[in-house]
């Protein structure tokens, strides 16, 4: 194996990794005001805030934690809006869970399923 360093353009990263300690802290790291933009199926741009995520992220968490869910706990996420993915994906990382984010299948079908 070699030790010589990768190929890398510009200066090195700042190693924020210590500082932040997880995931959450990151997130939080975030500057509230920075623009998180989706695009839906049609091309439309749907905005969204940094804090507005965490606002409802934190929301969603205290919400699952009054359902009964306990820390460690995975959680099936099963959205069809990228918008509502990440709400709650973060809000279950505030409150220790372990979200899976899975795909709705092309052909599902509520109605027809029944």
């Amino acid at each position: 194996m070699s030790t010589l360093p990768a190929i890398r353009h510009g200066s090195v990263l700042p190693d924020r990794v210590g500082k932040l300690q997880n995931l959450s802290n990151a997130i939080l790291a975030v500057n509230t005001s920075t623009p998180i933009v989706f695009i839906d199926g049609q091309g439309q741009e749907n905005n969204l805030t940094y804090g507005h995520l965490v606002h409802s992220a934190k929301c969603i968490a205290a919400g699952l934690k009054e359902q009964g869910l306990q820390p460690r706990q995975k959680v099936l996420l099963q959205l069809s809006l990228s918008e509502d993915i990440l709400p709650v994906f973060w809000g279950c990382l505030f409150a220790g869970l372990e979200p899976i984010v899975v795909p709705i299948p092309v052909s599902y079908d509520l109605e027809r399923d029944r």
